[in-house]
């Protein structure tokens, strides 16, 4: 269950300082993507067993072991819009 106000939902947040309350419109908040880093792939590594040879030989693994790995990258910037349309209340105290 959640508190409601004006048919929104109120959520509760502990990180959040006592006595302030902060108020985001969703309807004015985006995610703005990178053109070149949205789901972009690196290339795929060239594997442990070429990359680590000399450590897996102290080890008694020899060669191998293979593993090759790539990484998929996704930049972006949080924007708001209208940034009166957000809220910030301060000095809230709790009723006795």
């Amino acid at each position: 269950m959640n508190l409601l106000f004006k048919q929104t939902p109120i959520y509760w947040d502990f990180d959040c300082p006592a006595g302030v309350m902060y108020g985001i419109n969703s309807k004015y908040v985006g995610l703005v993507f990178h053109s070149n880093r949205f789901f972009a792939q690196t290339p795929f590594s060239k594997g442990l067993s070429e990359n680590m040879a000399s450590a897996h030989a102290t080890s008694g693994l020899g060669s191998s072991v293979d593993a090759r790995y790539s990484f998929i990258t996704a930049y972006g910037n949080l924007t708001t819009r209208q940034r009166r349309r957000h809220f910030k209340l301060t000095g809230i105290v709790a009723a006795p």
